[in-house]
């Protein structure tokens, strides 16, 4: 991958900075959202789910048991890493969309974010330790979770018309060991969960105000 030409890169970059300060002065539009009633089915601007980056010694109640010092209590004897999250975004309308993607920590700070096509009937993957914290933060993420906003826009009106048309997954890749050597490698997978464009609407420019300008 090659560096940008920040020469050529400029006027785009103060083109985006105005794009993002007339969104802020007049608010952000919402272009017409898909509902299938018949099916019960929808479509959201506004996707939600959870990440997590940390490495656990303990299960369960194990965890909840801390000594008077306030460390753990008794190791399950199995050791839990949890080494990246894939975010897959999934468009099945005739229409390209731009995602941005932020990631929150666990006190709700966002901490980074970035920004996708997601071709008419296309897939994209993007993984949260490798393509957006890493990046951001020039460090793994290990030991973080919170969690992972999406917002999509009309890929040529970025930013200046929200619209709906994604839905997205979650996979956790985990590693297991134990005590004996053993290791086991799995995934576990989650749909993510649509919020309703109403709560985008209540308070949309501090919110998206603040994804936009982290991802631009």
């Amino acid at each position: 991958m090659g560096f940008l030409d920040f020469a050529k890169q400029k006027p785009r970059l103060l083109l985006l900075g105005v794009i993002v300060a007339s969104a802020l002065a007049v608010g952000f539009t919402y272009t017409k959202f898909f509902v299938f009633p018949s099916s019960g089915g929808s479509l959201s601007p506004y996707l939600l789910g959870y990440y997590d980056l940390r490495t656990d010694d303990c299960i369960g109640a194990a965890c909840a048991d801390n000594n008077e010092d306030g460390n753990p209590g008794e190791a399950a004897g199995i050791l839990t890493n949890r080494t990246d999250v894939a975010i897959d975004l999934s468009n099945p309308t005739r229409t390209v969309l731009r995602a941005l993607i932020s990631v929150f920590d666990d006190a709700g700070t966002i901490i980074a974010c970035t920004t996708r096509p997601v071709e008419s009937n296309d897939t994209t993957r993007v993984f949260v330790n490798n393509d957006i914290l890493i990046p951001f933060l020039g460090s793994n993420g290990d030991g973080k979770f919170g969690v992972i906003k999406v917002v999509t826009f009309l890929e040529a009106n970025i930013l200046t018309a929200v619209q709906a048309g994604v839905k997205g997954w979650l996979t956790h890749y985990v590693s297991e060991s134990d005590d004996g050597g053993h290791q086991l490698i799995f995934t576990r997978q989650s749909q993510m969960q649509q919020v309703p464009v109403e709560v985008l609407k209540r308070n949309s420019n501090a919110e998206l105000g603040t994804i936009a300008e982290l991802c631009l």
